[in-house]
Order: structure tokens, then sequence, then C-alpha cells
């Protein structure tokens, strides 16, 4: 095979992990590769890393931009591809030995837009790279995956892990405006924008997303709730305009579901409030949408629309009832009220 693949990778302060990233990359068993390297203004030694293993292999390619977030550095890595294909992996996780030569093959095989790959969290560098016997797949279009399937988080809620045809996302970028959702974002647009071509998902574990506790996504404030909520208003409009009841029942559930989590999760923050205010807002905007969708089953409405008020408008009434199944909710409450 003669494509170029080129693999977007966002770096910020990741010292104690590009290495690890760069080292699973460039063992790729499919050789044909540009790694484009974006430094979204790091203070540690990631660039010294990187451009060490750049000086090594000319397949990588360095650039620096002052710090602007993850998702202006893939938009930077999107202007800078040549490649036939793209992949995007993140700075602290890992990928699979074979990952990119199998969904090459099937990409092409396929005529695919777009090739999916499982994941899993790690939590070390330890990769299981047995050699893949057999490659479980399948394929169809965005509507008949969900239908088949309806684990489409697996599909749509993460922008690494998939290999696009570069050709189908001319025009397709990642919002600045949200610091959680923008992957969610990215890829619904891709989806949709190639919403006849073809998708497929290989239900192997390519792809090591590493947990780290001082990560971004692990220090979730009232702020980055909200974005990822209004970011999942804007899935759900975007899925509103396909008048598909199937997949505007996943972008019903996956909004109160996101909803839910903050309501439930979320203490004493300056921007607290403020959220819930917006929060409700959005909530109540769509109860009769919900309500009103055919694909959704009675039991869930029923627990979303009273988990939603219960939480919003009887507060007070929730907080009694999350101290009496859980004690140390007091002491949570109390430290909030104290302050």
């Amino acid at each position: 095979m003669k494509n170029l693949v080129s693999i977007i990778i966002p770096v910020y302060n990741l010292e104690n992990y590009i290495e690890n990233c760069l080292k699973s990359v460039v063992a790729q068993t499919y050789r044909k590769l540009e790694i484009i390297c974006i430094d979204d203004g790091s203070t540690d030694k990631s660039a010294e890393i990187i451009k060490g293993y750049a000086a090594e292999d000319d397949r990588i390619k360095y650039f620096y931009q002052e710090n602007a977030g993850v998702s202006a550095a893939r938009n930077l890595g999107l202007s800078k591809v040549t490649g036939d294909y793209v992949m995007f992996v993140d700075g602290d996780d890992y990928i699979h030995g074979q990952m990119i030569e199998i969904m090459i093959s099937k990409a092409i095989d396929e005529s695919a837009c777009c090739v999916c790959a499982g994941f899993t969290k790690v939590n070390n560098h330890q990769k299981q790279d047995d050699d893949i016997l057999q490659i479980p797949c399948q394929g169809g279009s965005y509507t008949s995956l969900y239908a088949a399937a309806h684990g489409f988080e697996k599909v749509i809620d993460y922008a690494c892990g998939k290999l696009f045809y570069r050709k189908n996302l001319c025009g397709i970028s990642f919002s600045s405006e949200h610091i959680m959702g923008e992957d969610t974002l990215f890829v619904t647009d891709f989806f949709l924008k190639n919403i006849s071509g073809k998708i497929l998902f290989v239900d192997i574990p390519f792809y090591y997303y590493f947990q780290r506790e001082n990560s971004a996504s692990h220090k979730i404030t009232s702020y980055k709730y909200l974005s990822w909520i209004t970011a999942e208003e804007k899935v759900l409009l975007m899925l509103v305009s396909t008048n598909n009841n199937l997949l505007i029942s996943y972008g019903l559930t996956q909004l109160y579901a996101s909803i839910d989590i903050f309501l439930t999760n979320i203490f004493e923050t300056k921007f607290e409030k403020e959220a819930k205010k917006n929060t409700y807002i959005i909530g109540k905007r769509y109860i009769k949408l919900l309500l009103k969708n055919k694909s959704i089953d009675l039991s869930k409405k029923i627990r979303y629309c009273i988990s939603f008020y219960v939480k919003t408008k009887a507060a007070y009434l929730y907080k009694f009832f999350r101290i009496a199944t859980d004690r140390t909710m007091y002491k949570i409450y109390f430290k909030k009220e104290s302050k």
C-alpha cells in the first residue's frame, strides 16, 4: 500500500508520557507515516524529547504554538497534513503496533470514509501487542451502525482511535469554544457531512487511553461541565436536522445523561450557580422533545425528567436525600455552606 497516513499528536507538558506515545507510533508495522507533533506551548521537556525523536526519524515533524488548547493544536495539525488518511493520537496515550496496518487495509478494501477502533483504559505503559489473527468488524452508514448496535459511544464520542479519509475531512475542524465535548462535536460533524459514506468499526482495543490523575479530563469543574453540556446541545441540534428518530434519541439521552452527571457531582465552585442556571435553561428547552421521542423507553424518559426537576427545582430535598443515603455527603454540603 502506498497511502500516506498523517498522525496528529497534540502535546502540552507531557514529558513523562510523550516518549511512550512516540515509541508506539514509530514502531507501527505500517511504515508510510507522517507524524505531526503540535507543541501547545509546553514549558517542560516535551519539545526536547520530540525533537530528539525527529532527529532520528524524518517522518516526525515538530510545530510549536502558543498555548491555545487541544482543539487549536489539532486544527493546526490538520492544516499541516499531507497524507491520504488522518489519525489523532493524544500525547499521553499510545496505540497497538498493528493498528494502522489493519485499519488502513480495511479502509481501502471497503472504501470507507472512516474506520473506528475500540479502546481500552490503562494506567501503565505496558502494551499488549499480541498478533491480531481475527478482526471482528462491522460496517455501514452512520444511521445503520447506530440502529444495529446502540453502543454508539464507541463510534461517536472520541476523535482519537479513528482513521479518517482526508478528503472527507474538508471543512471540518475542532471547536475552540469548548474545553469538553469538542471530540463529539467534531465526529458528529464529520459523520453528518458524510452521512451516506461507509463507516467501519473494528472491535479490537487498538487504542490505549492512559488514565492519569493530573490530566485535564480528571480536573472537571462546573465551567468544564457546562462546556460539555452546551456541546451536547449542539450535537442534539445537529442530529435533529436529520429527522431520524434514532439519532435524535441518542442526542437527547446523551444530553440528559450529561446534565444528570453535572447536577450529581459538582459542588462549590465559583462558577457553579451560573452553570446550574444555564444547565436548567438548556434542560427545560428539550423536555417536550424528550417526551415525544418514540425511540426512547418510557422508563428512561420518566427517570430523566424526575432527576432533572428534582435536582434543579427541589435541590434542597435532593440534598437531604443524598445525605440520608450517603453520610459522607454531609461533610461536602456542610463545607460548602460554611464558606
